[in-house]
């Protein structure tokens, strides 16, 4: 188990490669966001005037891992922003299928998806859409795990969840755990860690934030996202305890990342130089955790 950073959330550092960011972090291991229909174009994984890496290619996809290897970082997973409800499902699925064919090809061990429902659909719609989409995906690989992240207002609940996972059907999918996501949505702090542990041996990647809630706002049902902006806060500093996550994770076998995916240093006001060290001070915090 290791600590490491979610892309976007590298160019706060100042510098033009997100390589450099990570070597100045301390860190070696980054979720790498892919757009539609299959591209790597995160500008600071490109050199001047290059063009996205391509994952349906095979040249982009050998070009991307040669640049990860050359700087001695890893792809612990693709991230995805899938819209299964979307009009034109076959391109999702087509899509998804590249990305879980260049995982495997490249050694990502997993993919963060998304379930969120895009317009007027029905949960039950969701669920099968997705799940047909996903049972797709893992037919045309034979490694890669799936995860979709417990995100938004639906796959925040367990009894959703549990659903999804049923009609999959495979232990392939699983879960990117956003450990403050549960927080965000309204569940008391302890059953957050209920949560957690219930899922924990489903869970194939993470993202790691936290939230500061007034004491006696802990342990209550709230309302979802409850004052998100103004209860966001850096990892380190929140009411989550990482190191409980963290064992708990360790004590259901899992072994890869811990993601950082800090949104307070994004929402809140703030100097470049202290977004620099809240991240440095999240890596520090993640590193003792696990």
């Amino acid at each position: 188990m290791h600590a490491a950073i979610r892309d976007g959330l590298l160019w706060p550092m100042g510098f033009d490669s997100w390589f450099d960011s990570l070597k100045a972090l301390g860190l070696n291991s980054v979720e790498v966001w892919t757009g539609k229909p299959g591209l790597v174009d995160g500008a600071g994984w490109l050199g001047e005037g290059e063009q996205p890496f391509d994952l349906r290619d095979s040249a982009g996809r050998a070009l991307l891992k040669q640049r990860f290897e050359e700087h001695g970082a890893i792809i612990n997973a693709f991230a995805m922003a899938n819209s299964f409800g979307a009009e034109d499902f076959d391109a999702e699925v087509d899509w998804l299928i590249a990305t879980c064919r260049a995982a495997e090809e490249m050694g990502v061990p997993a993919i963060r998806i998304d379930v969120v429902p895009h317009g007027e659909v029905s949960e039950d719609a969701v669920i099968e859409r997705s799940a047909e989409a996903i049972r797709s995906a893992l037919a045309a690989s034979s490694k890669v795990r799936l995860g979709m992240e417990n995100h938004g207002t639906l796959s925040n609940r367990p009894d959703f969840i549990d659903k999804l996972l049923d009609r999959v059907g495979d232990r392939r999918m699983g879960l990117t755990l956003d450990t403050g996501n549960f927080y965000w949505y309204g569940h008391p702090l302890q059953t957050c860690y209920e949560i957690m542990e219930r899922y924990a041996d489903r869970v194939c990647h993470t993202h790691v934030k936290n939230i500061s809630f007034p004491k006696e706002l802990r342990e209550v049902q709230r309302e979802v996202g409850l004052k998100y902006h103004e209860y966001a806060c850096p990892i380190y500093k929140g009411d989550i305890d990482h190191r409980r996550v963290a064992d708990i994770l360790k004590a259901a076998g899992y072994e890869w990342d811990f993601c950082i995916e800090d949104e307070s240093i994004l929402m809140q006001e703030m100097s470049d130089e202290d977004r620099k060290r809240e991240l440095h001070e999240n890596v520090k915090h993640l590193k003792a955790c696990v």
